[in-house]
C-alpha cells in the first residue's frame, strides 16, 4: 500500500476510535511513519507523486471534456480559422497571421518556427528564404 494511502487510512481510522485509543495509536503510527519515511528512497517518493499527478491530470482532462460536450455554445460558435505564414524575418523566422502587420512570434531558425506551429496546431504556410511558397 502506498505511503499516501496509508496516511489517509490511518487518519480515517483515528476518527473512528475513542479518544484514548487515538492518542496511543497516534504515537505508534507516528513512529511507524517515521520509520517508513527513513526507508523510502527518492525514487519511491517520485513514483507516488507521479501517480497522484497523473490521476489529477486525467480527472481535470475528463472534466474539461465533459464540459465541452455538454456546452452547446462551444459546438455552435463559428470561429474563423486563422492561417499563419512562416516567413523570413530580419531577426530570424517569423510566424505571422494573415492580414496582420506584426509577427506573432519570431524564432532563430525555420525549424523552431515549424515545431512551434505544429505543437500549437496552427494552420500555416511555409515560405523559402526568397519569399516563395514552399509547401
Amino acid at each position: 500500500m502506498g505511503l499516501f494511502k496509508r496516511l489517509f487510512q490511518k487518519k480515517s481510522d483515528e476518527k473512528v476510535e475513542s479518544q484514548s485509543a487515538i492518542v496511543e495509536t497516534e504515537t505508534d503510527d507516528i513512529e511507524e511513519l517515521k520509520e517508513d519515511a527513513r526507508n523510502l528512497t527518492l525514487e519511491d517518493v517520485e513514483k507516488e507523486i507521479d501517480k497522484v499527478t497523473t490521476k489529477d491530470a486525467l480527472a481535470t482532462a475528463q472534466k474539461k471534456e465533459s464540459k465541452v460536450k455538454k456546452d452547446p455554445e462551444v459546438e455552435t460558435t463559428d470561429k474563423k480559422a486563422v492561417r499563419y505564414h512562416i516567413k523570413k524575418h530580419e531577426k530570424g523566422w517569423q510566424i505571422i497571421a494573415e492580414d496582420v502587420e506584426r509577427a506573432y512570434r519570431v524564432f532563430d531558425t525555420q525549424k523552431e518556427a515549424i515545431d512551434y506551429a505544429k505543437e500549437n496546431d496552427l494552420d500555416y504556410l511555409l515560405y523559402r528564404v526568397d519569399g516563395t511558397l514552399r509547401q
